[in-house]
C-alpha cells in the first residue's frame, strides 16, 4: 500500500517537469524596427508640468522614455557602408624615417622636464604636478598612436 502510494505521488511529481503537449511556444521574432517612444514622451511631459520636474513620477517617467530609446539597436544591424581599407606594408626607408626623433617627441621630452619642475616646487600630490604628468601621458599617448598608425 505504501509503495503504491509513494509510486503514485512520485509520478504525479514528476509530470510538472515534463513538457505538456498542450504547449504552445509562441514565435518570438527580433525586429529591427524603431521602438516608437512618442506616447511615453509625452506622458513625461506631462508628468514634469503636473509633478515638476525633479519629482519621482516624472523622473520614472522619463526614465522609461530612455529605456526605450536605449532598447533601438537598428544601427547595429545596419550593413556596413564603408569597406575596411587594406593594410599596406611599410617600407625601409618609411620605417627608418619614423625611428627618427620627431618634434613631438622632443615636445615630450620639454613636457617632462616641466613636470618634474612643478613636481619640485608645488609637490607631488599637488594639482598642478597631477596635471602636468596628466599632459606627459597624454603627449605620449598620441605619439604611440601615430606611430602605430604611421602618421609620425
Amino acid at each position: 500500500m505504501k509503495f503504491a502510494l509513494t509510486s503514485a505521488l512520485l509520478v504525479a511529481s514528476a509530470s510538472a517537469f515534463a513538457p505538456s503537449a498542450t504547449f504552445v511556444r509562441p514565435s518570438v521574432a527580433l525586429s529591427n524596427a524603431r521602438v516608437d517612444s512618442a506616447d511615453a514622451v509625452n506622458a513625461a511631459m506631462e508628468a514634469s508640468e503636473k509633478f515638476g520636474k525633479t519629482s519621482p513620477e516624472a523622473r520614472s517617467a522619463w526614465d522609461i522614455v530612455e529605456e526605450m530609446d536605449a532598447s533601438d539597436n537598428s544601427e547595429a544591424v545596419k550593413p556596413a557602408g564603408e569597406a575596411i581599407p587594406a593594410v599596406t606594408p611599410i617600407s625601409m626607408e618609411e620605417k627608418d624615417a619614423s625611428a627618427t626623433i620627431s618634434s613631438e617627441s622632443v615636445s615630450v621630452q620639454e613636457a617632462i622636464a616641466e613636470a618634474k619642475r612643478i613636481t619640485e616646487e608645488k609637490g607631488i600630490s599637488s594639482p598642478e604636478a597631477r596635471v602636468a604628468w596628466e599632459t606627459v601621458e597624454e603627449i605620449g599617448a598620441t605619439e604611440s598612436h601615430h606611430k602605430s598608425t604611421g602618421q609620425g
